[in-house]
């Protein structure tokens, strides 16, 4: 069975890092990641989510999973798409940090292909600042461990955005 492709533009489950802005439902659920810069007592926004960035898969809410799986084109109900072991905010805390190291700032989307074990096979970058940080994107992407994919109630291949 064919894995169900993700829309171009990931960007709704993706952050941001350091000063680029998304536009919220007001309903919608931010979490955020915040860090203290030299010199200031005030905790800047490095990095947004709209899902929790410390839960599996399994522990997302229904409506965190909805929002997961509407990045997926005709996903079968009793389907699931792969997803980081931990949650995604080791993977989004690494691509931030590699952004600071590197000195850019902005959005990045990526695709990232995770195999039935749930290792990932390849990345594919849609957006990034420049091109050495895609590039340190789909590898911080590569070397994250996913939870597989179920298709039929089985372990499969799969994108994850």
């Amino acid at each position: 069975m064919p894995a169900p492709r993700v829309f171009a533009s990931a960007a709704a489950l993706m952050f941001l890092v350091a000063g680029a802005c998304q536009a919220q439902a007001p309903e919608q659920p931010r979490y955020v990641l915040k860090e203290s810069q030299t010199g200031s007592a005030i905790a800047r926004e490095v990095l947004t989510s709209l899902l929790p960035l410390n839960k599996d898969y399994a522990q997302l809410t229904a409506e965190e999973k909805a929002l997961m799986r509407s990045q997926y084109v005709d996903m079968k109900p009793e389907d699931e798409p792969p997803y980081p072991v931990g949650g995604v905010g080791k993977l989004y805390d690494t691509i931030r940090q590699g952004a600071s190291r590197l000195n850019v700032h902005g959005q990045f989307s990526i695709v990232v292909r995770v195999g039935s074990d749930g290792a990932a096979t390849g990345a594919e970058v849609l957006q990034a600042p420049t091109a050495e940080s895609g590039r340190f994107v789909a590898s911080a992407g590569v070397l994250t461990q996913y939870k597989p994919a179920v298709c039929a109630g089985q372990a499969c291949a799969m994108d994850f955005p």
